[in-house]
């Protein structure tokens, strides 16, 4: 759904404020399924909060990604295309790269600890489901992982939160930070209106 959603809606918007805004509404509609779940008894805390402090991040590298390219001036068709095609690309390459991930055990030991469907199954694991690639149709038709290369489980949430949460500050900050000193300088350059009346 973020990968989907995010570009597009946060694409729209012109302002910083927006981007943000709309950035925190996409991710208060990721959350709300998982939410219910919690509600439901069919989703317990633990889960739950991995889930936040996986998707939270991947929203902000999504959110920012996108204001910077809409800043730059790039068309919005270009932007959502992009941004949409990068996030399904990172969230699929365990399938997409299969051909080459055989024997390469050092790419797949890199990549996995910052995966969002990869750290989001391992915690699911350590809570005793069955992890995604032993799925059945995962498994044999569409990875080589868990059959040709064994990855080691991401332990916890951090290196996904991090890098995702990096990638989001980083292009969300000279946006923001430009905006802000534009409209500054904006209303410097203004003449003081209460001065402009006493003359």
């Amino acid at each position: 759904m973020a990968a989907l959603l995010a570009p597009t809606l946060i694409a729209g918007e012109s302002r910083w404020s927006g981007y943000l805004l709309t950035t925190a509404a996409v991710l208060v509609g990721c959350l709300v399924g998982p939410a219910v779940a919690v509600l439901q008894g069919n989703l317990n805390g633990r889960l739950f909060t991995a889930f936040v402090a996986v998707v939270a991040p991947l929203v902000i590298a999504l959110g920012g990604l996108t204001a910077l390219l809409v800043f730059i001036r790039l068309p919005i068709p270009v932007v959502t295309t992009v941004v949409t095609v990068l996030a399904l690309a990172w969230l699929t390459w365990p399938i997409w790269l299969s051909p080459w991930l055989a024997g390469n055990e050092s790419l797949v030991s890199v990549l996995s600890p910052s995966h969002p469907l990869l750290v989001i199954d391992a915690a699911i694991s350590r809570e005793g489901g069955t992890p995604w690639v032993e799925q059945r149709i995962m498994y044999g038709r569409l990875t080589v992982l868990g059959q040709h290369v064994f990855p080691r489980p991401p332990t916890g949430v951090g290196e996904a939160a991090l890098f995702h949460g990096v990638v989001g500050l980083v292009a969300f900050l000279p946006v923001v930070c430009i905006q802000l000193w534009n409209f500054r300088r904006a209303r410097r350059a203004r003449p003081d209106w209460d001065e402009f009346e006493a003359v």
